[in-house]
């Protein structure tokens, strides 16, 4: 009696500490997956829900947690980029997110993993899905809110553009009315003191309106290499013309197309830059190719995926439109542009074909 005692009373030992040992391993998964969550969610609020820079530094988190590779494609306002970390196996998680021009496709691989290994994999993988679609739907809700606020914002320019014209034509009045000469002074010396203020007020209104789509119905052979060098003149840029190249469109949307960008390098350049834009030209049967480069490396700060992001800047005072406006006026022509970067230079190649005639 007691013999057996003592082994039952050594199987529930063992059993115990079978179970204490299963718990405690359960415990200190359960503390690494919940401290994993939580670095996702820290890091998440430092990058300020910015979605590629999340997916950036997430990486690290996941990695050590278990995760083999992170493998996919983003397609980033136009611009495509690829993510290639750890290394791929045959067990993956797909991660698939789109909104509007942001779309997102990635693999998170891991080794074949079964009971609670599995499970908490889902659940950090599940976390780290969630935290994506919403810092994708939050870009989104940003986006919209600034798209209306400039809707605004161009109601004021309206109301300005509407007093100047009320000004015109109140002076247009005066000038008729006025037939001694007392008058003609009168009215004379009332233009030199208002003259100064409105014509700083008008500047100020085109060149708030400089991003504004002009009639593009005026379809002409456009001469590529003429009106770049007449524009960068105008913007004082110097540029190194090479190749010739024509198409069939409007004057008005290919000028809008070329200064936007010249003007995108003069407003980033640094002040210590000398060095002229490369400019080529390729003439395509009716499609012309123009490739502006600049010599040099892209600012650490600045990642070529961003160029096309709307809103997104790294110029004191811009508004992040540029380059993203002359992307929408390209697809007016089915035109498109990327960001390039070769033998030391970096820039954009812009495709525009030509505009059918009816």
């Amino acid at each position: 009696m007691n013999q057996f005692a003592g082994e039952l009373a050594l199987v529930l030992l063992v059993v115990g500490i079978t179970l204490l040992g299963v718990i405690t391993y359960l415990k200190n998964q359960s503390l690494k997956l919940n401290r994993a969550i939580l670095q996702l969610y820290r890091l998440n609020h430092q990058v300020n829900q910015d979605v590629l820079d999340f997916i950036d530094q997430a990486w690290d988190i996941l990695e050590t947690f278990g995760f083999e590779g992170l493998y996919g494609e983003i397609d980033w306002f136009g611009e495509e980029v690829s993510y290639q970390k750890g290394r791929q196996t045959k067990y993956e998680y797909p991660i698939y997110l789109h909104e509007d021009e942001m779309a997102i496709k990635l693999r998170l691989y891991h080794q074949k993993l079964g009971g609670e290994k599995q499970m908490m994999a889902e659940v950090l993988q599940h976390a780290f899905l969630i935290l994506l679609s919403q810092d994708l739907l939050s870009k989104k809700s940003q986006l919209n809110l600034s798209y209306r606020r400039l809707e605004k914002y161009r109601l004021f320019l309206q109301h300005d553009v509407k007093n100047l014209a009320q000004f015109i034509r109140l002076l247009t009045d005066q000038v008729s009315l006025a037939s001694t000469d007392q008058e003609k002074i009168h009215v004379m010396t009332r233009l030199k003191e208002l003259l100064p203020a409105i014509s700083e007020r008008s500047a100020r209104v085109v060149d708030q309106f400089k991003f504004d789509q002009p009639n593009y119905g005026d379809v002409d052979m456009v001469d590529l290499g003429s009106l770049i060098e007449e524009l960068a003149k105008g913007l004082e840029l110097r540029v190194n013309l090479v190749g010739d190249a024509k198409v069939l469109s409007s004057k008005n949307l290919v000028k809008q197309i070329i200064v936007t960008l010249l003007e995108n390098f003069k407003d980033h350049q640094q002040q210590d830059f000398l060095q002229a834009l490369e400019v080529h030209l390729n003439q395509r049967s009716s499609i012309a190719e123009v490739t502006i480069l600049q010599p040099g490396k892209l600012s650490e700060v600045v990642k070529a995926e961003r160029m096309f992001e709307p809103f997104w800047t790294t110029s004191e005072g811009g508004m992040g439109l540029g380059l993203y406006i002359t992307r929408e006026l390209l697809k007016i022509s089915r035109g498109e542009i990327h960001f390039i970067e070769q033998d030391g230079c970096y820039g954009f190649k812009a495709i525009i074909p030509a505009i059918p005639q009816e």
